[in-house]
C-alpha cells in the first residue's frame, strides 16, 4: 500500500545512535540530558525519520539545513544533528556542491554520479581558557604530567576518570 506521507519508507530501526550509544552532544552536562531524553522518548528517531522524509521528497535536488529549518521549523541544532549523524553511518551523503553558502545532503540512491564529501568529525580543541569538561580533561593531564614529573605512579582509577571524561566529551573512538 502507498501513501503520500514519505515517511512510510524510511527505516523502522532508527534512531541511529552512533556516539557511545547516544545521537551525540555538544559537551555540556545540560546538552547531554537532552539527548539522552531525546534517544529514550522517540524525539531523536522522529527527527531522523523526517530528515530522511525531505531528502527523499527533494530527490536529487536535496536539501541544505537552511533549507531543512524553513520546511520544518526546527532549530540549527535540531536539524545538524540528526543531519550529522545521518550523515555519519552513511544513511544520507552530504555533497561537495553548495547552494547559498551550505552544502547540500541527498539520500545515497539521489546522488548520481556527484562528487559527496565523507563525514569528517568536528575536532574540539582544549583551548588555554577552557571551561566545563574540556577544563577536567586538561586538568587531569596536567596532574598525570606533574605525577610523571615527579615518579609519581597514578592509579587506575585516575585513569579511568580521565578517559570517562574524555569519552564523555568527545564520544567513542571512530
Amino acid at each position: 500500500m502507498t501513501t503520500d506521507d514519505p515517511r512510510d519508507h524510511v527505516d523502522p530501526t532508527l534512531p541511529v545512535l552512533p556516539y557511545a550509544g547516544t545521537s551525540g552532544w555538544s559537551g555540556s552536562d545540560t546538552s547531554r540530558e537532552r539527548a539522552q531524553a531525546d534517544d529514550a522518548d522517540g524525539t531523536t528517531a522522529q527527527r531522523q525519520r523526517d530528515m530522511i522524509a525531505h531528502l527523499d521528497k527533494a530527490g536529487a535536488n536535496g536539501l541544505t539545513y537552511r533549507e531543512l529549518v524553513d520546511i520544518t521549523g526546527m532549530h540549527h541544532g535540531q536539524v545538524s544533528g540528526p543531519l550529522s549523524t545521518l550523515h555519519k553511518v552513511g544513511e544520507i551523503a552530504r555533497l561537495k556542491e553548495v547552494r547559498h553558502k551550505c552544502k547540500v545532503y541527498a539520500l545515497p540512491e539521489f546522488v548520481g554520479g556527484r562528487e559527496t564529501e565523507p563525514y569528517t568529525r568536528n575536532r574540539k580543541r582544549l583551548p588555554g581558557n577552557a571551561t566545563g569538561p574540556t577544563t577536567r580533561i586538561r586538568d587531569r593531564v596536567t596532574e598525570a604530567e606533574e605525577n610523571r614529573r615527579q615518579h609519581v605512579i597514578v592509579n587506575t582509577s585516575d585513569l579511568r576518570i580521565l578517559l570517562n571524561l574524555i569519552l564523555d566529551t568527545y564520544g567513542e573512538p571512530e
